[in-house]
């Protein structure tokens, strides 16, 4: 089941340029939470 999701969603990231962006997006926006979690936690 896991790999025919993987499969529907790389499809769906090669169809459209928006699934693209908005994947990209999602993973700037998490990995910058956790360098903000990681700066405040090291200032304390």
């Amino acid at each position: 089941p896991m790999v025919l999701a993987a499969e529907k969603f790389s499809a769906a990231m090669k169809a459209s340029p928006r699934v693209t962006r908005v994947v990209d997006y999602l993973f700037a926006g998490v990995f910058s939470a956790f360098a903000l979690k990681i700066l405040t936690g090291q200032a304390k």
